[in-house]
């Protein structure tokens, strides 16, 4: 994953600084200013200014400080996720006091910055509050993410598979424990070719029952069963893989109040009507008969070729290889997990991308222009990831 990675030497230099900044995907996903490593700059620069003697004979503070810089270079190098770095997060706030500590001047001074750096930096998680910014629902009792789950689905394991982005493995607890999961949302069906795609073959061949699992839509309670048009979805995306929605079996809705309130966006309120209720459909699956497999919808060949171009042109946003072309209503898509980038090409023929936390996509024009001999793109220039926060376009 870059997702956090620096993309120039001036935006690694920079991160101690950068973290600062009120924006999200910095160094977390959410917005979480951390003023600590400015402070530890700016004591740095008055302890050296201060004392003649710079920082001789205060070991332990030379030590950690030390330490804490040299950790930034390969937490940068690798993923510059701030998950990764939760223990130099930790010192961020002991090494503020040792060097407040070697400052020349008088104990309420030292006392007074400390009660300041503090009230500043408490200010900020106010402003900023983490509380119900990065979950699904709050877990205050029961199951993290409730779902209700048939006798029989407990008693006895199965494979169950995900085909969307977001896995829902939260829910697996509830059923067997040796039930098997697996996610085949970036896995193009192609077997034998990849080492992942070898696994992925022997996991399905080795299954047993098994289901197809995915979140239901407002109001399909009600119906009950998933509309035609998304079955028909989770038939496309299984066909790669020899599998299919056995017809004839009707899927079964697992009813979950966790999904529900997050569709409502309200985590305690009751349901006002039977049709907010939502919950996972579960659909058995069986394996297509030699010579059955449908043919799968194709992109036409100047897509694939334009969505390569892109790729070779960025390998780094976009890498060769990791992202499969998926048909939607009126465009085809490549998605890289890696790098939170999705590719597009629209039914008109314009290309275009679009970063995570951008809100439009960005074209980079007509499927002729990306194909042409002359065609660069600024791989330094993504928009909602490039440059310093403050600096980003959405």
């Amino acid at each position: 994953m870059i997702r956090f990675s620096p993309d120039t030497w001036l935006d690694a230099v920079m991160r101690p600084l950068a973290m600062a900044a009120p924006n999200g995907g910095v160094y977390v996903e959410t917005v979480a200013p951390d003023f600590r490593f400015v402070f530890v700059l700016l004591l740095l620069v008055l302890v050296l200014a201060l004392r003649r003697r710079g920082l001789a004979g205060t070991r332990a503070a030379v030590s950690l400080l030390a330490f804490c810089a040299l950790a930034f270079v390969p937490w940068l190098a690798t993923t510059g996720n701030g998950r990764y770095f939760m223990s130099v997060l930790l010192l961020a706030g002991p090494l503020c006091v040792a060097l407040l500590w070697q400052l020349r001047v008088t104990r309420a001074m030292r006392l007074s910055l400390l009660a300041g750096m503090l009230v500043l930096q408490l200010f900020l998680v106010q402003q900023n509050t983490p509380w119900d910014s990065w979950g699904l629902k709050p877990w205050k009792d029961g199951a993290a993410f409730a779902v209700e789950v048939p006798e029989d689905l407990r008693s006895r394991p199965a494979t169950y598979i995900t085909l969307n982005g977001l896995s829902y493995a939260i829910i697996a607890h509830q059923f067997h424990p040796s039930s098997r999961w697996i996610n085949l949302s970036t896995q193009g069906g192609e077997a034998g070719q990849t080492f992942a795609g070898r696994r992925t073959k022997a996991f399905l061949a080795a299954s047993g029952e098994t289901y197809v699992v995915f979140p239901s839509n407002p109001g399909e309670a009600v119906r009950g069963q998933p509309e035609a048009r998304i079955v028909d979805l989770q038939d496309e995306a299984l066909a790669g893989h020899g599998l299919k929605v056995r017809g004839g079996e009707p899927c079964r809705l697992l009813q979950s109040d966790g999904l529900t309130n997050m569709g409502l966006h309200r985590w305690d309120a009751p349901l006002t009507a039977p049709a907010d209720q939502r919950g996972f459909w579960l659909c058995s699956v069986g394996q297509h008969a030699d010579g059955e497999r449908p043919e799968t919808r194709q992109p036409a060949p100047e897509v694939d070729a334009a969505l390569d171009k892109v790729e070779r042109s960025c390998p780094r946003m976009f890498p060769p290889g990791e992202a499969r072309t998926s048909l939607l209503v009126t465009a085809a898509r490549r998605f890289y997990p890696s790098s939170d980038m999705r590719l597009y090409v629209f039914e008109d023929g314009q290309v275009a991308y679009k970063y995570m936390r951008a809100l439009n996509p960005v074209s980079l024009g007509r499927i002729e222009d990306v194909l042409a001999s002359s065609f660069r793109m600024d791989c330094n220039q993504i928009r909602g990831r490039s440059g310093l926060p403050w600096q980003r376009e959405i």
